[in-house]
């Protein structure tokens, strides 16, 4: 299955699997892997895919080696896919799993809302070019009760007093763990800002 970017076992017992369902996303940032939002992979089909999670899902839960499976949703922006409800909510009802999610945390209130009962973790990259960070805040303040959140604070150092800004509104207003994140001077290469 092409979705599946990686499965990891380690060292406590755990399966991880990454999904990376689609490079669809809304932020067009400078500093982001050229493929990761021009929209050339489209969505899976929602009623296949689910399926085959929870069958995987399912086998690694019935392994005497395995204590825990977790599931890793990845994309362009993983939100904007209209099959993640659907797929999230199939794959907690039919298998025993921890749904984590990377986002951008652009979705409204409604949707973020709507969807927290279903997600046990959440990442949030907040990037400066395209976020609201009173939306952000808005969001974390949200979900954070419901389930595991974080803030990946993207540093551009061609934008450093905005980004200490941000960060610093975003300490100021959450109580979720905020990871400082560096960028590379070019995607993939290894020059760090």
């Amino acid at each position: 299955m092409k979705d599946i970017i990686e499965i990891k076992a380690t060292h406590d017992d755990t399966i991880r699997i990454y999904c990376d369902f689609s490079n669809v996303c809304n932020y067009n940032c400078w500093y982001c892997f050229p493929e990761s939002n021009t929209g050339t992979h489209p969505w899976p089909d929602v009623d296949v895919i689910k399926e085959n999670i929870v069958a995987l899902v399912n086998f690694y839960n019935k392994s005497d080696l395995i204590n825990k499976v977790e599931l890793h949703l990845l994309g362009g922006e993983p939100t904007l896919w209209k099959g993640l409800s659907a797929f999230i909510t199939y794959v907690k009802e039919n298998s025993n799993c921890t749904i984590k999610i990377l986002t951008n945390g652009s979705r409204t209130i409604k949707w973020w809302n709507r969807t927290k009962p279903y997600l046990d973790k959440v990442s949030i990259s907040y990037h400066h070019q395209e976020a609201n960070v009173d939306h952000t805040i808005e969001v974390v303040n949200a979900i954070q009760t419901d389930c595991q959140t974080n803030i990946q604070m993207l540093m551009d150092i061609n934008n450093w007093d905005k980004c200490v800004s941000i960060y610093e509104k975003l300490r100021d207003n959450t109580v979720v763990p905020i990871q400082i994140k560096k960028l590379q001077v070019e995607f993939g290469q290894r020059g760090w800002m």
